[in-house]
């Protein structure tokens, strides 16, 4: 429910997926959903992510099972936010990770480990 002021009554919150009406709102649309929560919409408050490892609810979520982890980064699930790749040289964080080491760079590729990512070897004609 929100408020409109001028001491009507309160009316139904008409917030969408997505987003939501806290207790006390004057904004009939509510809120957006914060990161780490989903939000499913109508007069349903925020509900903390349950998003499984290599995982994580964005700002805006609408489904408990959340959204891949972005690269370079890991999610340990739940309701916790993305956090920075800790891979050590010759390794990196792909999409989904939820180890903070990462897995080990693909052939044709070098990682110089930590946040950086993969890239793509451009060795000239008989290197390696």
């Amino acid at each position: 429910r929100y408020c409109s002021g001028g001491g009507g009554e309160a009316l139904e919150c008409l917030s969408y997926a997505g987003s939501f009406c806290s207790e006390g709102t004057a904004n009939a649309f509510g809120s957006q959903c914060p990161e780490g929560y989903f939000c499913t919409g109508g007069h349903v408050d925020k509900q903390s992510c349950t998003s499984p490892p290599g995982s994580f609810c964005p700002i805006g979520s609408t489904a408990t099972s959340g959204a891949l982890c972005p690269e370079n980064s890991y999610c340990a699930g739940g309701s916790n936010p993305p956090m920075k790749c800790k891979s050590p040289s010759g390794s990196y964080c792909p999409q989904g990770s939820s180890f903070p080491n990462g897995e080990i760079c693909p052939p044709g590729f070098y990682c110089e480990g930590g946040a950086a990512g993969k890239v793509q070897c451009t060795a000239a004609m008989g290197f390696y």
